[in-house]
């Protein structure tokens, strides 16, 4: 036994199994690696509490009008966030930043008329968005440019 707890010191892994859960953020609930935040009425992101947790967000059925920048700083492994049915208007250049290994992005069901130049170029590994049922009238040639060059962009 104590081979691996000096090997689990080495790694950095043993402050984190030796402090006690931090609650969920706000009203979510947290379920495994999901942060399920899905009709909670919520107008901002909350930040988190687990940051090293969790895989996927769920805020649909939200209040989530504007996402500010740094608003994901706490949750860089996430590789799934929902946004579906909130009063988000328009995607930010900064509006995800952070999200470092995010893989798959729904933004469907939102009121989006416009999405900034370069909106997802923090996103390297993003491989799925969805925005069914926006009011998008067009999306320009830059949109998708990243200095990485989407090479995981699978479906739009």
């Amino acid at each position: 036994m104590a081979p691996l707890l000096v090997l689990l010191v080495l790694l950095g892994l043993a402050p984190r199994l030796a402090r006690p859960l931090e609650p969920c953020p706000g009203p979510c609930r947290c379920r495994g690696y999901r942060l399920d935040c899905s009709g909670a009425a919520l107008a901002r992101v909350p930040p988190a509490t687990r940051q090293w947790t969790f895989s996927m967000l769920d805020f649909t059925g939200n209040a989530l009008s504007l996402i500010p920048p740094q608003a994901w700083k706490g949750y860089p492994w996430v590789e799934k966030l929902v946004l579906r049915d909130n009063s988000l208007r328009a995607v930010k250049r900064r509006s995800l930043e952070g999200l470092l290994l995010l893989r798959h992005l729904d933004l469907s069901y939102n009121q989006i008329q416009a999405i900034e130049a370069r909106a997802f170029e923090t996103l390297p590994f993003l491989e799925t968005i969805t925005l069914e049922g926006n009011l998008i009238p067009e999306i320009r040639s830059d949109t998708f440019r990243a200095w990485h060059g989407m090479h995981f962009l699978q479906t739009l």
